[in-house]
């Protein structure tokens, strides 16, 4: 078994290495940029250091929002693109379901790691530019892009249920976009959907749950799902 998870493994980080999608995605997260040179005013960084740090808290959680939800979709397209292809099929032909999922979910963590560096990497140096503060501390950045791979993982599971590129682009988000609508109808529950725990664990969320009670939370969410993908495995006749 070590052996098939190794080759399982080195397989799949072959496969990555030559997998345009992650870098299809590098480009969206530039919008975040754009975002916010739009949505600052132009005399911005002549405004007070307090006032300018009270614009990027405002922001953060959104822009980082909005990475999540594209990090989702990004580790949800690697398991419905194979899925579509014949790709997971045949690889389970030569080796364990349980090794060609275990290893496509690390090569999902993996490029949403990629993606979240890029794209934390991307808002710091466009706030930067516009406003000559920092928009995130060094540890809310590394917060935020441990978040990013952790929203792929949740991605991933759920590409591994729905199987279609086109459906995932909406289901995704779908699971994730409550916690938006319900902000300000229904505060206590939007605080405890997938989303805000995130964002709350990452500490970027000021009226959401403690850090370690949202990582639980979101911890519980993501253990959740993966319970239901493998029920529904399990009663599947295929991969």
């Amino acid at each position: 078994m070590r052996g098939q998870v190794v080759r399982g493994l080195s397989a799949e980080l072959r496969r990555l290495c030559g997998d345009p999608l992650p870098w299809v995605f590098l480009p969206v997260a530039l919008l975040s940029a754009l975002s916010i040179a739009a949505s600052l005013p132009s005399d911005v960084r002549s405004a007070p250091p307090a006032v300018v740090d009270a614009f990027g808290a405002t922001m953060s959680a959104s822009l980082v929002g909005g990475l999540v939800i594209l990090a989702a979709v990004l580790g949800a397209l690697g398991p419905a693109l194979a899925d579509r292809s014949g790709v997971l099929a045949r690889d389970h032909l030569f080796t364990s379901g349980v090794v060609v999922l275990g290893s496509r979910a690390v090569s999902a963590v993996a490029s949403t790691l990629l993606f979240g560096v890029f794209g934390i990497a991307v808002i710091q140096a466009a706030f930067l530019l516009v406003t000559g503060r920092a928009l995130l501390s060094v540890p809310e950045a590394a917060a935020a892009v441990g978040i990013l791979a952790a929203a792929g993982l949740w991605g991933y599971l759920v590409g591994v249920l729905v199987r279609s590129p086109v459906l995932v682009l909406f289901v995704v988000p779908a699971t994730l976009s409550p916690a938006l609508l319900l902000s300000d109808a229904a505060p206590d529950v939007a605080r405890i959907l997938p989303l805000s725990a995130l964002l709350s664990a990452a500490g970027l969320a000021d009226d959401g749950l403690a850090a370690p009670v949202a990582s639980l939370v979101a911890t519980g969410w993501a253990v959740a799902l993966s319970v239901v993908v493998v029920l529904v495995l399990r009663r599947r006749d295929r991969l």
